[in-house]
């Protein structure tokens, strides 16, 4: 206790503000927005707490399905102007959207996505982003899928797309399957975003923070957090796996944490 009090007296006397220490100190702890209600719960398409799954399956935020179309299935070789697919392809047995199930914020107008593969993926993956109650996409693009099992990263900034201010945008990864004619062998993964500029309060925190996720993920901005935690060392990306256990994405945690 004794110890406990020199410490403070020694951080009020060196001029370390309360303010300061709470930024540099603060544990990575997600906080969803104020505004995420329980209406806005089961946003996220792939994954449920303690599981992620394939194909359209939505996460109750109870650990439960809430539904299953069980859609994906094994591809199988090309028939007629379908392109050939000399073997059969496995469908990943995760594709997840690394997000929260409600809607997820960021700070900026062109925020990168991220989407989990358990498996390679050498077809196309289709992404599309709509505003809410809106029926025209505001992109629909295809990419090449990942070489080898990890993530994804789409950068909004790329494909010349930017967010406007309180909207909600829902984005869409859908795995073409080339092999077949039916759309409905397609494996769906998505989740919603909206763009909500910092206040002058939180840019200044930011400024000042040693580990600006940490600020991001306690002010609700999850994509912005998962980003940070995205470009550092191996030390920054063990709290990662911290980030993705809060929003129940823990098989994807796990993942994380083996790979290191």
């Amino acid at each position: 206790m004794r110890l406990h009090s020199v410490m403070i007296c020694s951080l009020f006397l060196a001029g370390t503000s309360w303010s300061s220490l709470s930024v540099a100190a603060q544990p990575l702890v997600y906080q969803p927005p104020a505004k995420a209600a329980a209406a806005d719960n089961l946003r996220r398409i792939g994954g449920a707490k303690g599981q992620a799954s394939r194909g359209l399956s939505r996460g109750d935020g109870a650990g439960r399905t809430a539904f299953n179309l069980n859609l994906v299935h094994s591809l199988t070789r090309g028939t007629g102007h379908q392109p050939k697919v000399k073997a059969k392809i496995k469908v990943p047995d995760y594709v997840v959207p690394i997000a929260p199930t409600h809607t997820g914020l960021s700070s900026v107008p062109e925020p990168t996505l991220y989407i989990y593969f358990s498996s390679a993926w050498p077809q196309p993956v289709r992404l599309t982003l709509t505003a809410e109650g809106e029926w025209s996409q505001l992109l629909r693009t295809e990419i090449s899928g990942p070489e080898k099992p990890g993530w994804l990263a789409i950068k909004l900034a790329d494909h010349g797309v930017q967010l406007q201010p309180g909207i909600r945008y829902e984005w869409v990864a859908t795995l073409v399957d080339l092999s077949s004619k039916e759309r409905s062998s397609d494996s769906i993964a998505s989740a919603f975003v909206s763009y909500q500029p910092l206040s002058q309060d939180m840019q200044a925190r930011i400024r000042a923070a040693d580990r600006p996720a940490s600020v991001y993920a306690a002010a609700g901005y999850f994509y912005d957090a998962i980003h940070a935690l995205s470009q550092g060392t191996r030390a920054v990306r063990s709290e990662r796996t911290t980030l993705l256990s809060q929003v129940d994405l823990q098989v994807v945690a796990d993942d994380d944490k083996r790979s290191g």
